[in-house]
């Protein structure tokens, strides 16, 4: 019994500790945010990407692809059909003026 109130006691205080050091860190002064997004070694990390990912694609059996065709062509299919029939631009009457 006195091990159960023990771990509660425990239980509750670090609770309480991690609510109040969240209040605590959240009004902390921040710095604003850099205005533009930099990504560091520029031609080399986008190469080493489309290298990994090119291996990682080409290491898929035919199966899958033919899958990811099959679906990206019904996806596709559900994309245009549904944009054409639903299109603010189809809907509005053409307002070109002759001069």
């Amino acid at each position: 019994k006195t091990m159960a109130f023990f771990s509660r006691a425990v239980l509750i205080g670090l609770t309480c500790l991690m609510v109040i050091s969240a209040i605590l860190l959240s009004r902390l002064p921040q710095a604003a945010p850099p205005d533009t997004f930099t990504c560091p070694f520029v031609p080399v990390v986008p190469l080493l990407g489309i290298i990994c990912n090119s291996f990682m694609m080409g290491s898929m059996p035919i199966s899958t692809w033919s899958s990811i065709s099959a679906w990206l062509f019904v996806g596709l299919c559900f994309y245009f059909g549904y944009g054409m029939h639903h299109s603010e631009l189809r809907r509005k009457p053409s307002t070109t003026t002759n001069n």
